[in-house]
């Protein structure tokens, strides 16, 4: 699968947290791609660095489902997490 085919549903700062919902996702068949979480690791007080939880886009919808049924939150049904924005 080519890279230009995954899709952003969250950025976050926490590399662990990142790796905790590439865990559910890849338990529930989803294939995760992470971006940044080696520059997290190297500078974990960068500020502006974020990682962010890529999943291919035909299963985009299914991943928010996973993840809302988890964790009981809406964030994942309304697109990407933008605390990372901000």
């Amino acid at each position: 699968m080519k890279r230009d085919e995954f899709v952003t549903i969250m950025k976050l700062y926490s590399p662990q947290e990142a790796n905790m919902y590439k865990s559910i996702l890849e338990t529930n068949g989803i294939h995760v791609y992470l971006t940044g979480d080696i520059a997290t690791e190297i500078m974990p007080f960068g500020g502006d660095i974020f990682i962010e939880l890529q999943v291919p886009s035909e299963d985009e919808s299914r991943a928010r489902e996973v993840l809302s049924s988890k964790f009981d939150t809406q964030e994942f049904d309304e697109g990407i997490n933008n605390e990372a924005d901000e």
